[in-house]
């Protein structure tokens, strides 16, 4: 089992991803991301239009694409990689997939980078020093991910069981 390459390459391949968004869209391209009240800030100054509603439609609209991507990228990996052939091993290298991105995420991008960059402080917000460094906000999410991600490995299983 080749967990770690897989989980790396996964890795590499989702945050290229995201680096590239946010290199075009810049800090705003992924204000869904930030902690609400710098969100609110930035309502408040102007910087986005959107309603929370409109945001978290956008977002999930963008990560639902994002995200049927990553599922075949995951079947691909467990498949080819990984050596999975069963529903429970394809399954289970979705779910580890997914965990090991969400607590990277959480840990080394959010709680190290985002909450003590200054290049991800948006004009306007730099009194907001609590919010950016709310580690809460990351790790929550995180958590909840762990549980959520078991019922999204699914299509995983399915796709590497249907190969």
């Amino acid at each position: 089992m080749n967990y770690l390459l897989e989980i790396v390459i996964f890795n590499v391949v989702i945050f290229t991803i995201s680096g590239i968004i946010m290199a075009k869209k810049g800090k705003l391209g992924m204000i869904q991301e930030y902690p609400k009240a710098i969100q609110d800030r930035c309502r408040d100054l102007g910087l986005i239009q959107e309603s929370s509603a409109k945001l978290t439609k956008k977002a999930t609209i963008g990560k639902l694409g994002l995200f049927i991507g990553y599922i075949f990228l995951q079947t691909v990996l467990a498949y080819y990689i990984g050596g999975a052939r069963t529903f429970f091993e394809g399954w289970f290298h979705g779910y580890i997939m997914w965990v090991a991105e969400i607590w990277f995420d959480a840990l080394v991008v959010d709680c190290l980078w985002f909450c003590h960059s200054k290049k991800m402080i948006i004009p306007g917000t730099e009194d907001l020093v609590d919010a950016y460094h709310d580690y809460w906000h990351h790790i929550k999410y995180a958590v909840i991910g762990m549980f959520s991600q078991a019922v999204i490995a699914l299509p995983v299983g399915l796709l590497v069981m249907w190969q």
